[in-house]
């Protein structure tokens, strides 16, 4: 319930969410019926719900902290692992930082074998990125256009698009870009990477015309 509450409230008003799910953090250790006393589990849970909220705003600094307190309060299980690994991958993606670790990290998300609390079509997509930032073209480009083809988000055709230019990939740019104009977004990193494209995008010769005011 509280993975869900971060998620539609990342959606709604990325600080309001965070500092709700802060308020919980405050609960006394010993709940007044008598159960059992709040474990490091459920704070390093929290903690890592938290990221998640200021990860949908594109907070990346404050999601490095969250990702910080959430491993620092317990081992945990397999799920929350995995999650705060693909976390910590994606804000040094979006930093442009430390590329080899973030590609680690994402291949041990992929390896791992429970990855229900994160979207594996976002890891690959992620992960193929890197390859592309990485020199690795042709594999990274052709590894994001099949995953992208099945997961059409706005994150998805921005890493896609970004991809394409960069690999001279111009038709492709211009389809991805036609697509993600299409999509309205529905969080406060969503907003940032569409006005990121269309602030940016036409500078590049994508070997097609670009109606940025769609």
């Amino acid at each position: 319930v509280i993975q869900f509450m971060a998620d539609a409230g990342a959606a709604h008003d990325t600080r309001l969410a965070a500092q709700r799910i802060m308020l919980l953090l405050r609960v006394s250790p010993k709940p007044p019926d008598g159960s059992r006393p709040r474990k490091s589990s459920d704070l390093a849970h929290l903690a890592m719900c938290i990221a998640s909220v200021y990860a949908a705003a594109g907070e990346w600094s404050l999601v490095g902290e969250w990702v910080d307190i959430a491993a620092k309060s317990g081992p945990g299980d397999n799920a929350r692992r995995t999650k705060l690994l693909f976390l910590e991958a994606e804000k040094l993606v979006f930093g442009n930082a430390q590329l080899g670790r973030a590609r680690s990290l994402l291949e041990a998300v992929l390896d791992s074998t429970e990855k229900s609390l994160v979207r594996v079509d976002e890891v690959k997509i992620l992960h193929s990125y890197v390859l592309v930032l990485q020199g690795d073209l042709k594999q990274g480009l052709e590894s994001l256009q099949q995953v992208v083809g099945q997961s059409a988000g706005i994150k998805s055709l921005y890493f896609l698009t970004k991809a394409c230019l960069r690999g001279g990939a111009g038709a492709a740019a211009s389809e991805a870009l036609s697509r993600v104009f299409a999509l309205t977004p529905s969080t406060p990193l969503e907003s940032k990477l569409m006005q990121e494209l269309h602030l940016t995008v036409g500078t590049q010769k994508t070997g097609a015309i670009v109606n940025l005011n769609c």
